[in-house]
């Protein structure tokens, strides 16, 4: 009897199929690598974008002190010196280094020409209101970084006024 069933199955055929132990198919693994694949790389996108609008807070910051430095120089020039640069079509220019700080001269002036750490440059334009022979306008255009060509540099224009008090 033991040799009719051994004649009832082929010699060759594959022994039957076990059951499935618990692992995961290639199918599956394939699928999880792709998800955190696609997940890391729009992590990746959001942390390139954290990290520009960090930088250009940080710029702003800078840009908000070196500002504030040189409006306080316009309002300590007498009304008068204003209104010659007015006239002369000149302008004042200052540098600042990466920090916001004014770069001085040894008399602590501020320097007239850029210094190796000057990174950001602000150049102050006058100009008479037309309003009033009392009234300035004050344009302050900071570009940086100073290190890059003139074209390639970023920018920013405030303009501010300055009333003459008689």
């Amino acid at each position: 009897m033991m040799m009719e069933e051994r004649m009832l199955t082929a010699p060759n055929a594959a022994p039957a199929r076990a059951e499935r132990s618990g692992g995961f198919s290639l199918v599956e693994v394939t699928l999880a690598v792709g998800i955190m694949a696609f997940s890391l790389l729009a992590i990746l996108g959001l942390l390139s974008m954290g990290m520009q609008g960090s930088r250009e807070s940080g710029e702003d910051t800078v840009l908000a002190l070196a500002a504030r430095q040189v409006a306080t120089w316009g309002r300590a020039q007498p009304f008068a010196t204003l209104a010659a640069l007015a006239e002369e079509e000149a302008q004042a220019t200052f540098f600042f280094d990466e920090h916001g700080l004014l770069s001085r001269d040894a008399d602590g002036l501020p320097v007239t020409t850029a210094p190796a750490d000057a990174h950001y440059l602000c150049a102050v334009s006058v100009w008479a209101s037309g309003v009033s022979p009392h009234l300035l306008r004050l344009r302050y255009r900071f570009e940086w970084p100073l290190a890059a060509p003139a074209a390639a540099r970023q920018n920013r224009v405030i303009v501010a006024s300055r009333v003459h008090e008689e």
